[in-house]
């Protein structure tokens, strides 16, 4: 009686890793035929939100996320085959198929309509960049000068501006071609020159601007008043920008006038100059 004890409870010890390997599901095996399934199901998922986002202001991101599960499940259905050899083709092999020869469908078209999409979209940006400015006579803060591009105060209150300084910008899209107009009334505190001001100005862009920040300057004369040119290239987000600012100085006020866009912009720098050359100081108010 005791060794048929001590026999049956050797084999019931022996046989518990067996049961244990029977009972217990084997995971990594499972996983790939679930995966298989997905591939479809991804495809399935991204009709539906193509489907019920038609129309509705969500849709360019909704669609964007569409051919992200699309692509997914595209991806996922040639990984998933590459384990055939190991786990078999019994549930993978067919909806692994399935998954690719839908995805791929959609894929075959949505790619080149992409494609055709952005080409459109880089063609009609470079006809409106290429297209004739719309040159306008503005009279702004002491200045009377042709603009392509209409300016606003960006000043919210004059309480606001302790220094008395005035400042306007515009912006003319796609090209960002982008004109700002800076007025200062100086104090009897205030000991600025032409060239002090200047200086002042070129230290303060290449703080802010140091990565490939090059200037140049050059005297010229605005409306029969000597005045300060600074020609500024630097670098910003991987793009070069081209800067040019004028620098008027007339007591009691300093206009410091600015005209930039990124290169490549067709003709900046006569763009800039026909718009350096038509500032004309206006008389003071009575």
């Amino acid at each position: 009686m005791r060794c048929s004890r001590r026999r049956i409870t050797r084999s019931r010890l022996a046989g518990e890793p067996d049961k244990m390997n029977d009972t217990t599901p084997l995971k990594s095996g499972r996983i790939p035929p679930i995966l298989a399934k997905m591939t479809w199901q991804l495809w399935a998922v991204a009709i539906g939100i193509i489907i019920f986002t038609r129309g509705l202001s969500i849709k360019v991101p909704a669609e964007s996320f569409a051919l992200l599960l699309i692509c997914v499940g595209f991806l996922l259905g040639i990984v998933i085959l590459a384990t055939i050899p190991k786990y078999g083709a019994k549930d993978i092999l067919k909806p692994a198929v399935i998954g690719i020869a839908l995805n791929g469908i959609l894929l075959s078209i949505a790619i080149p309509n992409f494609i055709h999409a952005r080409n459109e979209a880089i063609r009609k940006n470079e006809a409106l960049i290429k297209a004739p400015l719309n040159w306008q006579e503005y009279k702004i803060a002491g200045l009377q000068f042709l603009s392509p591009v209409g300016l606003t105060n960006l000043n919210t209150s004059a309480e606001e501006s302790p220094k008395k300084s005035e400042t306007y910008m515009g912006q003319l899209w796609p090209s960002a071609l982008t004109v700002m107009l800076h007025r200062r009334t100086l104090t009897a505190e205030d000991n600025y020159t032409l060239e002090s001001f200047t200086s002042e100005v070129v230290d303060l862009m290449q703080q802010k601007l140091s990565q490939g920040f090059q200037c140049k300057s050059r005297e010229r004369v605005t409306d029969g008043i000597p005045s300060k040119q600074l020609s500024v290239q630097y670098q910003r987000l991987g793009k070069t920008v081209k800067d040019t600012v004028l620098i008027i100085l007339k007591e009691p006020n300093i206009w410091e006038i600015q005209v930039l866009a990124p290169e490549g912009v067709p003709d900046i720098d006569a763009k800039s100059e026909k718009f350096l050359n038509s500032i004309r100081l206006l008389p003071p108010a009575s």
